[in-house]
């Protein structure tokens, strides 16, 4: 168990450099697309996944590890009941853990489900940002078609002197 937390642990710490770098380049960017920004691409949103995933792995070995240790608490005070008021102060620390992990995990849920919902509605605004591009462009070109149709009627027209 130590080697693969001491594993999960160098994981996060790796996932944790490429997102300092990341953020970094965000940081520093001056009036440039966040996307020509190094690295601002679908990867870097992959890695804040791997990264929350990898995290999630760790709050999971950390509650066994915590669980293991109250069923040692609770072995040691069975064999010697003088330590019951330390070791139900011990357990009492590790409910309190256990509570805040739960209750952090809803508002964990509850943020996602924000994110989704913020993310379905900059998908409709992006949609309609390309149809509101694809409608100028489509009206510049016809005006561009237009303006040459009349520059050729026009050249025609001095051809041909009346």
């Amino acid at each position: 168990m130590a080697d693969s937390l001491a594993s999960k642990l160098d994981n996060v710490l790796e996932r944790l450099h490429f997102l300092e770098m990341a953020i970094r380049n965000l940081k520093d960017r001056r009036g440039i697309s966040i996307t020509d920004v190094g690295d601002i691409d679908e990867r870097l949103f992959k890695e804040i996944a791997s990264y929350e995933m990898s995290t999630e792995e760790l709050k999971k070995d950390f509650v066994m590890l915590i669980v293991d240790d109250a069923k040692k608490l609770a072995a040691a005070c069975s064999n010697n009941p003088n330590i019951l008021n330390r070791t139900t102060e011990e357990l009492n620390k590790i409910e309190d853990i256990l509570d805040f992990i739960e209750q952090h995990e809803y508002q964990d849920i509850e943020a996602s489900r924000r994110l989704q919902d913020f993310v379905a509605g900059a998908k409709e605004d992006l949609d309609n940002i390309r149809k509101e591009m694809e409608y100028g462009v489509m009206t510049k070109q016809q005006e561009r078609r237009k303006y040459d149709q009349a520059q050729e009627t026009h050249r025609k027209g001095e051809n041909f002197p009346g």
